[in-house]
């Protein structure tokens, strides 16, 4: 009951800081969002105009955006438009093995690949990051898991970790001073299972660390970074504790009261979406709560009486994987 008597009160009380973030409302993320509806639908070519749009609203489209197009592209086999959007990812750091998942097999075989393999040969030597800037923050993000993960051991407190994290920041303060904002031109997109670009930040970790011990300093640097655009604003979902949905046992729940219903249908239809279809390769940003209630609940009968009060049970996914 815990869980969720915290999470309910984080959501009252994280209200107007949620609310200031999302009070953007710039074309960039119109075009992105029309795009992702389009794709829930299937239409790839409207998704892939609206993508285009995108990136002349914003030169440097963030890289989960860039992703998605391409896959739109190459669901279209328009493999010009794939070159667009390849080079656009190997300008922010992706290597050539991030082509080796099967769905770009086919467009291997063209003569555009060609012209783009000598391109990643040429992004490998030249290189658009800045590396003293990711050795740095690579070692401040090995010190900031070396002490939470301490926690769950029993080998350090939270409010120890909290005061790691003072410190850390500190240093954080320090490297943006010198270098700038760690932005995705400065320090890549983070690729995972070397195919797939994350929805998170490289160095979401710290974000959220910082958030979590009350760091109002850095929270201020990345919120000017989302209003000037150098930070997507999506980065919300690692530092509110707000969740509109929560999904349990395969059913996903809408909270009853709440109060961001222009962006709770296209939400409810990207977790459905990802769930229903997990092999689509598209990669969305979808804020929701996982609980497993028969191992984070303990009494089933308590789950149920909270979902009925706070929650209305939307939907059961056709599969069950998060």
């Amino acid at each position: 009951m815990n869980n969720f008597f915290i999470l309910y009160l984080l959501f009252i009380f994280n209200v107007n800081a949620y609310s200031n973030i999302y009070s953007t409302n710039d074309k960039y993320y119109e075009f992105v969002s029309n795009a992702e509806s389009n794709i829930i639908d299937g239409n790839y070519k409207t998704a892939n105009s609206s993508y285009l749009k995108a990136s002349k609203v914003n030169k440097n489209m963030y890289g989960i955006d860039v992703y998605n197009a391409l896959i739109c592209s190459v669901y279209l086999k328009d493999w010009d438009s794939v070159n667009f959007w390849s080079e656009k990812l190997l300008k922010k750091g992706v290597k050539k093995s991030f082509f080796s998942a099967t769905i770009y097999n086919q467009y291997k075989k063209t003569k555009q690949w060609g012209k783009l393999e000598k391109k990643i040969d040429y992004y490998k030597i030249k290189g658009n990051q800045d590396l003293a800037l990711i050795a740095k923050l690579d070692s401040l993000f090995i010190e900031d898991q070396n002490e939470y993960c301490r926690i769950p051991i029993g080998e350090a407190t939270y409010d120890e970790a909290k005061q790691t994290t003072n410190s850390i920041d500190e240093k954080l303060l320090q490297i943006i001073d010198e270098y700038g904002f760690p932005d995705e031109e400065k320090i890549g997109v983070k690729v995972y299972q070397d195919t797939l670009i994350s929805i998170d930040s490289k160095y979401a970790g710290l974000y959220r660390h910082s958030y979590q011990a009350n760091s109002k300093r850095v929270l201020k640097i990345l919120n000017d970074n989302i209003s000037n655009g150098k930070l997507d604003k999506r980065i919300d979902f690692l530092l509110s504790e707000i969740e509109t949905f929560l999904v349990t046992d395969c059913y996903i729940y809408k909270i009853k009261k709440s109060l961001y219903t222009s962006e709770e249908k296209l939400t409810e239809r990207k977790i459905l979406f990802f769930n229903n279809f997990p092999k689509s390769h598209f990669r969305m940003q979808q804020r929701l709560t996982i609980i497993d209630s028969k191992t984070k609940m303990g009494d089933p009968d308590v789950e149920k009486s909270y979902l009925q009060k706070y929650y209305t049970k939307v939907e059961k996914f056709n599969n069950c994987e998060y």
